[in-house]
């Protein structure tokens, strides 16, 4: 249910979800690390909400999600910091108190890492057969190093900042034409 005084948990929409059937969850940070916070949600339209605060009127906003889809669960990426206690809401998306959305989710916390091809020194090695096959990655927490190129066409208006990049290595089996395909939710 919601509690009274109870803020409106939500992302981009904050004015037109109100607190219905929330839950929460308490965690203090055992590290200063980029945490992965995870909703995967069964069949209604979740948002995810993380705090720090002792009680609902002192609540201080840290980072929300919410997709504004049924089923296809919320997740973000902060940073904690050791020591910090940090309050979860999960709540179902609704306009009216009348009327919400629920159901049953799995939460879970881990840690993320730069990935490991983050510098152009550690590119990851493709295989030089082709079809060369599919390959999961990520730009979470990648950077840009010192001197690396903007990665845009060049005369590119506006050109590329380069700011998180990540690295591949492939050397062609032959002379011919190749087709690199980048499918990502960025």
């Amino acid at each position: 249910t919601r509690q009274g005084g109870e803020p409106a948990h939500a992302g981009l929409f904050v004015s037109k979800n109100v607190a219905s059937n929330s839950v929460w969850y308490r965690w203090t940070s055992p590290i200063t690390a980029w945490v992965l916070i995870d909703v995967n949600e069964n069949g209604f339209d979740s948002v995810l909400h993380v705090y720090t605060g002792t009680n609902l009127s002192s609540l201080t906003d840290v980072a929300s999600s919410d997709r504004l889809v049924s089923g296809g669960g919320e997740n973000l990426i902060l940073q904690v910091t050791e020591g910090t206690t940090y309050v979860i809401a999960i709540d179902g998306y609704s306009m009216t108190t009348a009327v919400s959305e629920s159901g049953s989710f799995t939460l879970s916390l881990s840690e993320v890492l730069a990935p490991p091809n983050d510098h152009f020194g550690n590119a990851f090695l493709l295989p030089s057969e082709l079809p060369a096959g599919d390959f999961d990655g990520r730009t979470i927490l990648s950077t840009a190093e010192p001197g690396e190129p903007a990665h845009s066409p060049a005369g590119a208006m506006p050109p590329n900042v380069t700011s998180n990049s990540v690295w591949y290595r492939w050397t062609a089996p032959s002379d011919r034409f190749v087709g690199v395909n980048v499918d990502g939710e960025f």
